[in-house]
């Protein structure tokens, strides 16, 4: 999630700007694509994190896709109920055909809870003809930087090597001049410094990521693990007396970029939005820490 630029005695704009219409609008009047909003503003440093713990594949990914099969394997057992045809598919069958969809890339040095759900006989066979390009640091700070999946060798993944993902420009912002502005959809807009949000009650979750277009083809490598440190972001919007008729929480960045929209070519700061009900869950959180760490701001 992303955050947009507070700059003294301006606005900060979200993807289209319709002077002739006010910012937000309600759901059955809208005819410009723009949903009942609460707008999440800032400039640096804060990400949205949550938690969904291992039943919800969707939204954590934890370290590998070794350890989520293993996981897998081990709660299936050693062998797996007989097909309706009648045919009994052995757990070695099911090990194989993980790897073979997850693309695993498996060496020695691979960690030994990624060994978990071998079955007595059976070893991991490592690929021998992966490209020396396989996992490439950032040419530019700033770039994208994958994390070496075969070499991942502990539950958390070190800051330095969290997968790195860049839309538009990176932005530099003085921690003294950070603000969290709160507007739109409710009773009492809100605006924070960073040293504000940090007296408030810490929470504290372990949480993994993965980047929508991590796929073979293109990107991958794309993942990390992290203990991310911040607040409730639903406290934040409570307080803040988020309306009923608000249906999503919009996070603008200070990141900002030009884009085509209808033969236009329109400025804008890159921004992401969530559900109202999501922003509400209880483990959601604004953080900005990672692995004990001030999130720095490739990662912000």
């Amino acid at each position: 999630m992303s955050f947009s630029p507070h700059e003294s005695g301006t606005g900060a704009r979200g993807r289209v700007h319709v002077p002739s219409l006010p910012r937000l609008t309600r759901k059955k009047a809208r005819t410009h694509g723009v949903p009942d909003q609460v707008a999440v503003r800032s400039t640096l440093l804060l990400c949205c994190v949550y938690n969904s713990g291992w039943k919800d594949s969707r939204c954590t990914f934890i370290g590998n896709a070794g350890v989520a099969m293993s996981r897998i394997l081990e709660e299936r057992g050693h062998e797996v109920e007989e097909s309706r045809q009648g045919a009994a598919t052995r757990r070695r069958d099911v090990l194989r055909g993980g790897m073979a969809l997850g693309g695993l890339a498996a060496t020695a040095g691979m960690p030994f809870w990624s060994k978990l759900a071998l079955a007595q006989g059976e070893e991991i066979v490592p690929f021998t003809d992966v490209p020396e390009t396989f996992a490439a640091p950032p040419v530019v700070p700033g770039g994208i930087l994958f994390q070496d999946t075969r070499f991942i060798d502990s539950f958390y993944t070190p800051v330095g090597e969290f997968y790195i993902v860049q839309h538009y420009n990176q932005p530099e912002i003085a921690v003294e001049d950070y603000r969290l502005r709160i507007s739109g959809m409710v009773d009492r807009p809100m605006e924070f410094t960073l040293a504000e949000l940090q007296a408030r009650p810490r929470v504290e979750i372990d949480a993994g990521f993965e980047c929508g277009g991590n796929r073979a083809e293109i990107f991958h490598g794309l993942i990390g693990n992290a203990r991310w440190g911040g607040i409730s972001l639903r406290e934040l919007l409570l307080e803040a007396g988020i309306q009923d008729p608000g249906l999503e929480v919009v996070f603008y960045g200070a990141d900002a970029g030009t884009e085509s929209i209808r033969d236009q070519r329109v400025e804008q700061n890159f921004g992401r939005s969530m559900h109202r009900d999501d922003a509400l869950r209880p483990e959601m959180m604004l953080a900005w820490e990672m692995n004990g760490e001030p999130l720095n701001l490739y990662h912000g």
